[in-house]
């Protein structure tokens, strides 16, 4: 009786596993559906950019001079002529400090000076007549020497506590306002100099700057391109700054036109007198990479069988919306964009029409015709 039990526990589990077994195989199945059923894709030919040996940087529209003008000795702030926006031309008052001070000075040295001269003439008829030395008349000579140079100091004071227009300009920053003390040389106001024209100041790094030389051509992109200007590099900086190790480059601009303003951010696209290997890049969209680490990262080349491989690839930089890779493409690879982070290695794809890609950018492949069935 116990071996037929023993053996009818047997067949039970024996059962059991081929169940377990049966409906384990249905997941499986599944699985290698989802592995083998096409995945939506839009994809991008690896060509190379037009802006792969070009630099883009970024940096602030200034005008080439720009004046901060303050008061020799301080003072209080008197009254302001113009505001900040204000148009001036050469000569025009800008901002005064309260005369007071500087007028007492000034009446001051003007006493002292006049005291010295008329010592010096009274010491001079004295030495002509033989009743004062030589040595005073040298004192009183001195004496008046350093009344004059003192007037002079007082009324070049005097002059600097009514500040005026050097140029023609704009006013940029009023730095204080009427009744505020302000120390000598503290900033009071800042005229942009008109005549001077306008430029853009961008910090490059070493790698940019040893091919950069003045006269190069530039692009500059305003305002997230509503104004779209032309330049020329006209300086560049013979020593990095400290702080950054960055090279700063100075761009004049062709025109000044309605609208631009000091401080502004503008991007330029500099062509640079000398190339480098990144003229041999090529450039795909950069929606295209996956798992991105530092200059690695992963994208999906699409293979004329309509196969997606997983591919290693170097990037060198961005220009614009697209990566620039150094290794692990070559021009005419297709690459997923849109819909590679739902593919797997060696999964097949369907590839979904794209809109026309604009100028200048990786062109997005149309889908294959439909075969004949």
């Amino acid at each position: 009786m116990q071996t037929i039990r023993n053996a009818v526990a047997t067949t039970a589990l024996l059962a059991l596993m081929v169940v377990a077994f049966i409906t384990a195989r249905p997941g499986m199945a599944d699985d290698e559906k989802v592995a083998a059923k096409p995945v939506p894709v839009k994809v991008a030919i690896a060509q190379p950019s037009p802006d792969a040996g070009r630099i883009i940087v970024s940096g602030t529209i200034t005008y080439k001079r720009e004046q901060v003008l303050s008061f020799k000795t301080g003072g209080v702030v008197h009254r302001y002529a113009v505001d900040a926006g204000d148009t001036v031309k050469q000569g025009d008052p800008l901002v005064s400090a309260d005369p007071s001070d500087t007028a007492g000075r000034r009446a001051e040295a003007e006493a002292a000076f006049a005291a010295a001269r008329a010592n010096l003439d009274r010491v001079t008829k004295l030495h002509a007549s033989g009743a004062e030395s030589t040595a005073r008349l040298d004192d009183a000579r001195t004496s008046f020497q350093r009344a004059s140079a003192a007037l002079s100091s007082a009324r070049f004071d005097e002059s600097r506590a009514a500040l005026v227009a050097a140029s023609d300009g704009v006013v940029l920053v009023r730095h204080a306002e009427v009744g505020q003390q302000m120390a000598p040389g503290a900033p009071v106001i800042t005229l942009g100099d008109t005549t001077s024209g306008m430029i853009m100041r961008a910090p490059l790094s070493d790698r940019q700057v040893v091919r950069v030389r003045t006269g190069d051509s530039a692009r500059l992109s305003i305002a997230g391109g509503t104004l779209a200007l032309e330049g020329t590099v006209t300086r560049i900086g013979a020593k990095a700054n400290p702080l950054t190790g960055a090279f700063d480059v100075e761009i004049t601009l062709a025109s000044i036109p309605d609208g631009l303003r000091s401080g502004l951010v503008a991007e330029a696209t500099l062509s640079p007198s000398i190339g480098d290997a990144s003229q041999a890049l090529v450039a795909v969209p950069a929606i295209a990479l996956i798992e991105g680490q530092g200059d690695a990262a992963y994208v999906f080349v699409i293979s004329a069988d309509l196969k997606a491989s997983r591919a290693a690839v170097t990037i060198a930089g961005f220009a614009g919306d697209s990566v620039l890779i150094r290794s692990g493409l070559k021009a005419g690879d297709r690459v997923a964009t849109s819909g590679a982070a739902y593919l797997r290695n060696g999964q097949p794809v369907t590839i979904e029409p794209a809109l026309p890609a604009p100028a200048g950018k990786p062109k997005e492949s149309p889908a294959p015709p439909a075969k004949p069935k």
